[in-house]
């Protein structure tokens, strides 16, 4: 696991040493979910974080209207939880569901927290994380502000081939903000 944790962290731009990572270690469990399960359901208070070892799981949300919408996927060497549920103390307006047989490593943030707090060094791998996790939400907010379907839909193709191979096609079709025959229409239009 410490390996897992190295490659992670130097992939969001933090080297965190090996003291570090023994200790982080020590607050995680190994979890397995099957396809179909649900890590935070709606309105969960639940602050646990999930580094996925195996697999892969989405963010979603349900409108007033009953529509689904896809807002992100979590699969190999990413880490996951509710940011919204941490930082705001409020119930979660998404859950989180697994589309595949998953291994995560799971803690409890609040049980965490206090580890994170006693050491600035943390503090500064903290700030990388949200930083990380803000530029991938301004990153999704600025697809839908500014491309259509079709670009967005190519946008995902180049930048993340591996995903699009592993997504059904109807959560692929929720992820871009269109019904699944649009999004057939487009993969159509492009052969």
């Amino acid at each position: 696991m410490k390996d897992y944790f190295k490659t992670f962290f130097k992939e969001m731009g933090a080297e965190v040493g090996d003291d570090y990572i023994t200790e982080l270690e020590s607050h995680f469990e190994k979890k397995e979910y099957k396809k179909g399960d649900l890590f935070i359901d709606f309105e969960d208070t639940s602050k646990k974080l999930a580094f996925v070892y195996k697999g892969l799981a989405r963010f979603y949300l349900n409108t007033f209207e009953g529509q689904e919408f896809n807002l992100t996927f979590k699969k190999e060497n990413e880490l996951f939880m509710s940011f919204y549920t941490i930082m705001t103390d409020k119930p979660s307006p998404f859950a989180i569901e697994f589309l595949e047989d998953s291994v995560i490593y799971v803690a409890d943030y609040p049980k965490l927290r206090p580890m994170l707090d006693k050491d600035t060094y943390w503090t500064q791998v903290l700030r990388k994380l949200y930083a990380h996790n803000f530029i991938l939400k301004a990153e999704r907010e600025i697809q839908f502000l500014m491309y259509d379907a079709k670009t967005r839909y190519l946008n995902l193709k180049e930048s993340n081939p591996e995903l699009l191979a592993r997504l059904p096609q109807y959560h692929l079709a929720l992820y871009l903000g269109i019904n699944p025959v649009s999004l057939n229409r487009i993969i159509k239009s492009l052969k």
